[in-house]
């Protein structure tokens, strides 16, 4: 799971690269792979890009507990809840955050989405407890963010299909 995980990151990123760089964008990858900050620079500005799976039934009390779409964050990794890593940190501060999201076979979508996250400053989320892994996850309204690109490519869905592990899609 965590090679395929690792794979579809940088699915993800290489996808949000060429996104920009054929819309003319300066694009430079991190110099590390392990940056905490960022995973590209477009146009001078630290991006974050996430590949995520959607959660259609997302409920917190901040939106007041009615189920949205929403882009989810990890705040602990599990049952035992531990702190995960600095995710939510990473897409509350970079100046740009990137979504690729995972087509949804139960809805029968078969084009990636890239979405870009509201401006810095203006992320709303709200928490909410994963009842099918016991995470605590961050929602983010799927409503705020601005679709970019919606591609119908099958090769891509067929490459992205070939290694998705989640159970939610």
């Amino acid at each position: 799971m965590y090679d395929n995980k690792r794979a579809l990151g940088t699915l993800a990123e290489n996808l949000v690269y060429n996104y920009f760089k054929n819309a003319g964008s300066t694009v430079e990858f991190s110099k590390s792979e392990y940056d905490s900050q960022k995973d590209l620079l477009i146009d001078g500005e630290e991006t974050e890009v996430k590949y995520q799976t959607i959660f259609h039934f997302f409920k917190s009390h901040t939106f007041g507990n009615s189920p949205i779409k929403a882009f989810t964050v990890p705040i602990t990794s599990g049952h035992n809840k531990v702190v995960a890593q600095n995710q939510l940190d990473k897409c509350l501060n970079a100046k740009r955050w990137i979504v690729v999201q995972n087509p949804s076979d139960k809805l029968g979508e078969k084009t990636v989405k890239i979405w870009e996250a509201p401006v810095l400053g203006k992320r709303r989320f709200g928490l909410s407890l994963n009842s099918k892994d016991g995470r605590i996850v961050a929602g983010f309204p799927l409503s705020s963010f601005k679709l970019l690109a919606d591609i119908n490519d099958r090769s891509l869905y067929s490459k992205i299909k070939s290694l998705d592990f989640s159970k939610f899609s």
